[in-house]
């Protein structure tokens, strides 16, 4: 697990903010919840991929004091890609659809942001390799999940990124 390396509280706070993830991408996909939540959801999926964004280019003027910074690093946007594989690891087939939306969210804000899909954002790799984990559990809907996801990332994914991530 990602969280592995913290202190308890920080993996609980983490935790917690998983599950909210992970309870905001599945009640997006509640159909009388759907036009709300969905929007709620891609604004949370795209404040978390900024997030990632901005703790992966280094420290800017906008985050120049140490404690802005350290507050704006103290959330993990990682939480993102372990919400994505909580909701695609479900037992539900029709999961899927919503945790596609979730990874085009991500895909069209980072390419929003870059011009181009950024190929060594670490969100992406962290993405590819849990979802390929999936297809190493027990369960049929995991693994189900996990194919899928393999399936969609080498469709929207550039070549160049599917050659260093094979």
């Amino acid at each position: 697990e990602l969280f592995d390396s913290l202190e308890p509280q920080q993996k609980a706070a983490l935790s917690t903010m998983r599950r909210a993830v992970s309870g905001v991408i599945l009640a997006a996909n509640a159909s009388d919840l759907a036009t709300d939540t969905r929007r709620t959801c891609a604004e949370i999926i795209r404040h978390l991929v900024l997030l990632a964004i901005v703790q992966q280019c280094g420290s800017s003027p906008a985050i120049s004091s140490a404690v802005v910074r350290q507050r704006c690093l103290a959330v993990d946007p990682m939480v993102v890609v372990e919400g994505i594989v909580e909701v695609i690891s479900k037992e539900d087939k029709e999961i899927d659809k919503i945790c596609e939306f979730a990874m085009r969210i991500i895909l069209e804000t980072t390419t929003c942001i870059f011009g181009h899909v950024p190929i060594t954002l670490p969100l992406f790799s962290v993405l590819g390799d849990k979802v390929a984990s999936l297809c190493f559990r027990r369960s049929w809907y995991a693994k189900n999940g996990g194919c899928c996801t393999i399936y969609w990332l080498l469709e929207e994914m550039p070549l160049l990124w599917l050659l260093q991530h094979n």
